[in-house]
C-alpha cells in the first residue's frame, strides 16, 4: 500500500464518523461473535453427544498456526505503523 492511498482511505473514514464508528465496532465485535459461534458448535458436539469429528478441532488449529507462521515470516509493519498514523 502506498502512503497516498492510505492517507486517502484514512481521511475518508475520519470525515464520516458513522463509518469510523461502524468499522471500530465491527472490528471489536467480529472476534467475539466468532468465539461464541465456535463455542456453540463445540457445545453441540460435546454436550449433545453428536457424532464428533476431529476436523472440528483440527481445522481452526491448523488455520491459526498457518496464519501465525505466515505473518511472522512476512514481518512487515502495519500501514499505520509504517506511515506514523494513529490507528482508528
Amino acid at each position: 500500500m502506498q502512503k497516498k492511498d492510505f492517507e486517502q482511505m484514512l481521511s475518508f473514514i475520519k470525515n464520516y464518523p458513522y463509518i469510523k464508528n461502524s468499522l471500530t465496532y465491527s472490528a471489536k465485535l467480529s472476534p467475539i461473535l466468532t468465539m461464541i459461534t465456535y463455542g456453540l458448535l463445540l457445545f453441540e458436539y460435546f454436550i449433545l453427544k453428536k457424532d464428533f469429528q476431529i476436523r472440528i478441532l483440527l481445522v481452526p488449529l491448523i488455520t491459526l498456526l498457518f496464519i501465525t507462521i505466515i505473518r511472522s515470516s512476512i514481518d512487515r509493519p502495519r500501514p499505520f505503523e509504517e506511515f506514523n498514523y494513529d490507528p482508528l
